[in-house]
């Protein structure tokens, strides 16, 4: 029995070893599970810090560039104030020019382009004759092959010859206002005088280099569709009246032959000037129509 009691000591100490060894492997699981899941807390911490320098810095640095740009605005506005406006130009020093000599009518002079002013947007001209002139116009200037365009459209700036004013006088700078319709134009001056009918030759707007001219191309004949004997009406040598008369000969050259009722002959009559009896001239003119005109 003695014996049989110390088996059972011996079996419940080992039991109670083994299920004190199981709950310190449990106990060290713990502590491992608890030490990787902290080491993810600080590795996380540590992760949202750099995010967050990485952020400042980034809006620091956009802020001092937002600050050096505007120190360098300001100190451009200041220079400018000093300086005055930058004006584009697009005469070279050396380009060959005409200009109208102190702005005068009419006053082309050859010269060459000596000097640009991007304080006022104005060049130099060395004419070829000796002359210089300071503070010239773009306006005044024009380049070989440049001329100015025939109509002016309303709105566009100009020089112009005030009412009044001497033969040779200087023009003044203004704004082209009103297109009569009658070849003269109603101009605004940069001084508020206004003049309302300024003939065309008297204004003078920013010469330009016109387009390439487009080949001339000479119109062959056209089929002929009058037939000899159809009694038509004809300006007798481009006159403004018809006269009665009928088709004597076709030609090879589009034109034709005509028989007038009163006893007159006419050779080479264009198409132009001939008409079958109710026919009637076109009531609108279409850019590009075939004409004759006075």
């Amino acid at each position: 029995q003695a014996e049989a009691a110390q088996a059972e000591a011996a079996q419940a100490e080992a039991a109670q070893a083994e299920a004190e060894a199981a709950q310190l492997a449990k106990a060290e699981a713990n502590a491992e599970r608890e030490a990787a899941e902290a080491e993810l807390i600080e590795e996380a911490r540590r992760k949202k810090e750099a995010r967050l320098a990485a952020e400042a810095a980034a809006l620091k640095a956009h802020a001092n560039e937002e600050a050096t740009a505007a120190a360098k605005r300001k100190a451009e506005a200041e220079a400018a104030k000093v300086r005055g406006p930058i004006h584009e130009h697009d005469l070279a020093v050396g380009t060959q020019v005409a200009a109208r000599f102190k702005g005068m009518e009419f006053a082309w002079s050859p010269g060459t382009v000596g000097a640009w002013d991007m304080a006022n947007g104005t060049y130099r001209i060395d004419y070829d004759d000796g002359d210089v002139e300071e503070g010239v116009a773009r306006i005044r200037i024009k380049t070989p092959g440049q001329a100015e365009k025939g109509l002016i459209e309303v709105g566009t700036r100009c020089e112009a010859c005030k009412p009044g004013t001497k033969p040779q006088a200087p023009t003044a700078p203004g704004v082209v206002t009103a297109a009569n319709g009658d070849g003269t134009y109603s101009v605004k001056f940069d001084d508020g005088a206004v003049a309302l009918d300024v003939e065309r030759k008297k204004i003078y707007v920013q010469s330009v280099t016109p387009p390439p001219r487009k080949p001339l191309v000479i119109p062959q004949p056209s089929k002929p569709d009058l037939a000899v004997g159809d009694t038509i009406e004809a300006r007798f040598g481009g006159g403004l009246e018809h006269h009665a008369g009928k088709v004597a000969a076709v030609n090879d050259d589009g034109t034709y032959n005509i028989a007038y009722a009163d006893g007159d002959q006419e050779e080479g009559v264009k198409r132009l000037r001939i008409k079958r009896p109710g026919d009637q001239n076109p009531k609108a003119l279409i850019a590009g129509m075939r004409c004759e005109a006075r």
